[in-house]
This record gives structure tokens, sequence and C-alpha cells, in this order.
């Protein structure tokens, strides 16, 4: 980066416009008056390359190396990205053939990365040689394989998928970030103080958690605060910018479309009686209502077999969906009994949204709400960010949904996030589109 005071020195010599798949793309180029004039300038905007990779968690961890020699794997992984890049955008580049898009990106790449060559990831056709470099054959390579595995061009590409594997790569930790890590373990507040240390700390983090996600609580102990869905939001937004919000945002709109679904598609004795309720009486509060929503998506999304011989009933779906009690004091046992008998079916224990109030076919109340996950409760202020904060917690944590409601959670992370599922379902899928 340049900063205030060399920007007066410098020479803006020329803006150099670009052309990719008709969309005109500028960078400026400068030069500094008192150094030689070099045969490549200096770049001090680019509009293209450094957008995509500050989008991705691998692409950030990429331009903090930006300075170096890339590594072989460093290399890999820049051209992944390029590649997921221009497949997710392919129809916007489809007048624009493979070679030229290796070019104008590698271009890019050495503009971005100095110490790289261009040659590395493209060469052009040299007479009957084909066209080759690590960018190039990235290119050819997942557009192939996409065609292979999802049948043509027209099909879209899942985006992401359920296990959430996190990407392997290394980089040296910075003497700030262990001052930061330091800091951190031992205060919890001035909370402005903590987010913003969070915030700077999250890319390392996600890398422990891969490593080592059993130890994860305890080197990162903030976690275990009241306030710590927080910090997973930081960590959430980290992985999917720009999606931390979408859930809270949308709900009100998703509320009115689906009770208008419910009312066609609802064939389930209890749950059709559960909805007369909900419509009969309008003095029930916004969490109410949430939960009612939230639990009668089980008769529209019902539960799958998670074993060749039992299949959950939509009964047993709402029950795992949210565990009710009678007070705060009571979380702990009911806790217990449901880890007892996920133990006999060999079941383990998800982030499980906790109300205590009642809920029965004829009576709904909500009090207070929490999130249970790992030991850890978050009391809550709504029903939606409690839904919010589980969803964020199985992607920060790479952790998989309950078996017996995974539909449920799979459709919410679909419809809110647009984060696809390789397993969605045919049922998610029609009610993405009734809801559309």
């Amino acid at each position: 980066m340049i900063n205030n005071s060399s920007f007066e020195s410098l020479d803006f010599e020329a803006i150099e416009d670009f052309s990719v798949g008709g969309e005109i793309l500028q960078r400026i180029v400068v030069r500094n008056p008192t150094e030689p004039v070099l045969e490549t300038p200096t770049v001090l905007f680019l509009s293209q390359l450094e957008d995509i990779l500050r989008k991705t968690y691998r692409g950030k961890v990429l331009l903090e190396k930006r300075t170096t020699l890339l590594s072989s794997t460093a290399q890999k992984d820049l051209v992944f990205c390029i590649g997921e890049f221009l497949l997710d955008e392919r129809e916007k580049y489809s007048n624009k053939s493979l070679p030229e898009l290796a070019d104008f990106f590698s271009k890019d790449i050495v503009e971005c990365f100095p110490c790289e060559k261009q040659e590395t990831y493209y060469v052009p056709r040299q007479g009957k040689k084909a066209p080759s470099g690590k960018l190039f054959d990235r290119i050819v390579n997942s557009r192939a394989s996409h065609k292979r595995k999802y049948g043509g061009e027209d099909v879209r590409r899942p985006q992401s998928k359920t296990k959430r594997p996190y990407i392997q790569f290394s980089f040296p930790l910075s003497v700030d970030f262990a001052e930061h890590k330091a800091w951190l373990s031992l205060n919890c507040a001035p909370v402005e103080i903590v987010i913003d240390l969070w915030k700077k700390t999250s890319t390392e983090r996600l890398q422990e958690i891969r490593d080592s996600p059993e130890n994860i609580l305890k080197t990162w102990p903030r976690y275990n605060d009241p306030c710590g869905y927080l910090l997973i939001d930081v960590d959430f937004s980290n992985l999917h910018p720009g999606k931390e919000n979408q859930l809270l945002d949308g709900y009100d709109a998703f509320i009115d479309k689906v009770l208008s679904i419910y009312e066609s598609d609802i064939k389930d004795k209890a749950s059709c009686e559960f909805l007369k309720f909900i419509n009969s009486h309008s003095s029930i509060t916004r969490d109410e209502k949430d939960c009612d929503v939230l639990l009668l998506l089980c008769a529209i999304l019902t539960p799958v077999k998670i074993k060749k011989t039992h299949k959950p009933s939509i009964l047993d779906a709402q029950k795992e969906l949210a565990l009710f009690v009678t007070c705060p004091s009571d979380i702990s046992r009911k806790i217990a009994v449901m880890r007892s008998e996920y133990q006999e079916q060999k079941l383990s224990i998800q982030p499980k949204l906790i109300i205590v109030g009642e809920y029965d076919t004829t009576k709904l109340q909500v009090d207070e709400i929490f999130v249970y996950f790992d030991e850890v409760k978050y009391k809550m202020g709504s029903i939606r960010k409690a839904v919010d904060t589980i969803i964020k917690l199985c992607f920060v944590f790479n952790i998989e949904y309950s078996k017996i409601t995974r539909q449920i959670w799979r459709f919410l992370q679909e419809y809110f996030y647009q984060i696809d599922s390789p397993e969605t379902s045919p049922a998610i899928r029609n009610l993405c589109n009734k809801l559309a």
C-alpha cells in the first residue's frame, strides 16, 4: 500500500482499461520519479483479483503473503480461488476463451503478487504445443470436472458442502496475534476491545479450530462468556462475508409467506391443530409466533431415516428442534437425560435451542430462550437470533446438524444464507421454490 506521505511524489502515468466478459475494469498505474524506470510500473489499485481474494477465507490468507514468493501450496490455493470464481461466474465470462481468461488473470497475479512470474500461471500456445501453466490447467480441469459431475454447463454448482471442511494451509503467526490471544484469554471487557481483537485474530483462530477443535473452548475462553455468541458472529462473518444478517433481515417476510404454505400443505393432524391455535390467538408474542413457525416446519420437511429401521416422527423432530423446560435450573437435568437417551441410540447432542416455557397443541408460552453448546449456555434475546446462532455455531466449529432435524437446518441454511448443500432434498428445493 502507498501511504499519504509518498502519494504526492507519485507520477500518474496512465489509467489502463481491461475488458473481461463485457465489463470494463480499470487500474491506475504509477511511477515514482525518484526511482529508475522499470519495465513493470507499480500498481496502486487492482479492481479484480484482490476483490476476488478478499471474499474468501483462503484468499485473505494469500493476501497476507503478497510481498513474498509463494510456496507451491500457496500457488495452488491461488489458482483454486480464481478457478472457482470463474466457474461460478462462467456465464458472465462466456464470451472469453480459456486462454484469454488465463492470460488476463495471470497478469493480475503478477501485479498483485510482484514476486511471482506470469509464465508460472500461463504460457500461451507455441506452435503445436497447447497453452499451459498452473492457472490455465486449473481453469480447464475445474470446468471439465464440473461438467462430468453435474452433467453440463447449465447446472448450478453447489457453493459449499454440508461437512464444511477447512482448507489446509500454513502461515506464520504474528507477534500481534500472540499478544492479542494472550490478552483475550485474560480479559472479558471492555466488550468493544474484545470484539475488535476478535476480528483481528479470526483467521488464525479458524485455522486452530480446524487443527485442534477439542481444545478450542479452553484456548479461546471468551467463547464461554455470556456474550460469546457475538464472537461466533465475527467468525461466521469471516467465513461468509456479507451473509451474517440475512436470517434476521429476512425472517418477517419468510413468516408471511410460509404460513400460507402451511395452510395448504400440512396434513399431520396434531400440527393442523397447532396451526389453528396460532391463527386463533392474535395476542401471541413475536417469539411465540417464531417458535410456532419453526416447529411446524417439521410437518413440511418431515424427518428422514437415521437408521435402516428407524425414521423419527414429526413429534420426535419437534422435540429435538426445541427442548422445553419449566425453569432455567432444570436445563442441566434435561440435558443429562437427553444425553443418556442419545448415547443409547449412538447419537450426539448438537447445538440446541432451549426454551423456558410450555408447549402442546393447545398452548405455547415462551419465557426465556437459550442456546446450549458443549456445556456453554447463551441466553438469547429472541428465537430468531437463537436459530441464527445455532447455524453459525455449526459452521464455525464444523459441526454436523442433528440427524433428526437436519432437513430443517439445511433448509434454513439454504433459504436464508444462500449456502447450498450437495445433500439437499427434493422437499427442501420444493419449499424454497414455493417461497421464492
